[in-house]
Formats: C-alpha cells, sequence, structure tokens
C-alpha cells in the first residue's frame, strides 16, 4: 500500500521542482517494492506523484531527480 510521504528532502525537492514548472503537487506517495521489483515513478489524477522505493534504492540521487523532474 503506498504512503504519503508528509516532509524529508525527496518530498521538498518535488515540490520544489514542480513550483518552478508551476505545477502544483498535492501529495507525494512511496510505493513499497514488496510485490513488485519495478523502478518506477508516476503523475497520477489529482495533483498526485508516486515512486516506488525500489528505484529510491537503485538510482544514483542525479537520476532520481531527474525521473522526478520528468513526471
Amino acid at each position: 500500500m503506498p504512503r504519503p510521504l508528509h516532509g524529508g528532502e525527496l518530498r521538498e525537492k518535488i515540490l520544489e521542482t514542480a513550483h518552478r514548472a508551476g505545477v502544483k503537487i498535492q501529495q507525494v506517495f512511496l510505493m513499497p517494492s514488496r510485490h513488485v521489483q519495478m523502478a518506477n515513478a508516476f503523475a497520477m489524477e489529482g495533483s498526485r506523484v508516486m515512486i516506488t522505493d525500489y528505484l529510491l534504492e537503485r538510482l544514483p540521487k542525479r537520476e532520481t531527480d531527474s525521473v522526478m523532474a520528468h513526471e
């Protein structure tokens, strides 16, 4: 089950990047990769962003920032 990120560096970086792009993000969610080991991130309806912990564990910070900027 995804869990919302209520604080932290990752959430702040995503919100900052979205703000600079003129995009409003309502919430950022972290999806545990217990069942599906997939490095992925995606935007969802309702101005929400989902990122898997598998992606965070396997990509360097710079690449993670790039993926989130894309979303």
